[in-house]
């Protein structure tokens, strides 16, 4: 190799490392570059945290914190979740038969409301970013068949049942409404599920990743404001009790396009080699 096309290859080298790890942080899932990544608890002792109430007044939210270690937009949102007693949604019209996509689903980004003297846990804060995702509108996939797990509702303290599939759901963000990050703040994650059928209840999955503070369930009775509680592992018989009263955590992704800094890198080297290179046939022809 000449020594003129030295430094643009080793531009372009550095610009793949670069790009290549972040793309390496989604693990098996295979679906882009991942901010920001808590794997399902796969174990028996993972749960599965109701996400939302059905046939009585008021709604139930989840949420869980995230640390933005680069600023750019998030084009993806993915996470984990079971169906109480493995009991799919039946669709509210005549259709396709049981299914885990016959759900709606509003998701939300949130400021942080960190610990403070009036605030003994952090939580979710203004609202920064919202979607609704109606049937159709995302994607769903078994993740793991023939697990041992259980359904815990945080509202009662109770295990309300088991479950044996664990599903993920994916959202693609709308290009005309993305949310952009900020490097090193701390923001909320928030679901909340509307199935069409009240006979089927959703839950989100816990992690083995663990960060910051707990995740966090609020309660919001009819019309007024919501009132959030942290979540912490029940001291329940049926739950290891190593993790009783431990914090909990719940399982998602948020994916993104590759990082600014590498990508301008990338480019800036393909520009100088291909100049180099113009340069070179322009030499030999002469």
């Amino acid at each position: 190799m000449s020594t003129q096309h030295k430094w643009p290859c080793l531009l372009i080298t550095l610009a793949l490392i670069d790009l290549s790890f972040p793309l390496c942080t989604m693990a098996d899932n295979g679906q882009g570059a991942a901010k920001w990544l808590q794997r399902p608890d796969e174990s028996p002792n993972g749960l599965d945290v109701r996400a939302h109430l059905a046939g009585i007044g008021g709604s139930l939210f989840l949420a869980d914190d995230f640390l933005c270690t680069s600023s750019g937009p998030i084009t993806d949102i993915h996470f984990w979740g079971s169906w109480l007693n493995d009991h799919l949604p039946a669709p509210k019209e005549d259709g396709p038969p049981a299914d885990p996509g016959n759900v709606q689903f509003s998701l939300s980004i949130h400021q942080d409301v960190p610990v403070g003297q009036n605030n003994l846990f952090s939580r979710p804060g203004d609202t920064l970013w919202s979607a609704v995702f109606p049937r159709g509108k995302f994607s769903v996939r078994p993740w793991k068949e023939q697990v041992q797990e259980q359904f815990y509702d945080p509202m009662k303290g109770e295990v309300l049942g088991t479950d044996t599939v664990i599903w993920q759901y994916s959202f693609a963000i709308p290009q005309d409404k993305p949310f952009v990050q900020e490097k090193g703040n701390i923001y909320w994650l928030r679901i909340f599920a509307v199935p069409e059928d009240d006979s089927a209840v959703l839950g989100w999955k816990t992690s083995t990743d663990h960060w910051n503070d707990d995740a966090a369930y609020g309660v919001m009775p009819g019309i007024g404001m919501t009132t959030w509680s942290e979540l912490r592992y029940p001291q329940v018989s049926s739950i290891d009790p190593q993790l009783w009263g431990r914090s909990m955590d719940l399982a998602f992704a948020l994916t993104t396009v590759p990082e600014p800094a590498g990508a301008l890198l990338l480019a800036t080297a393909c520009g100088c080699l291909m100049l180099r290179l113009g340069r070179h046939r322009s030499f030999n022809a002469r």
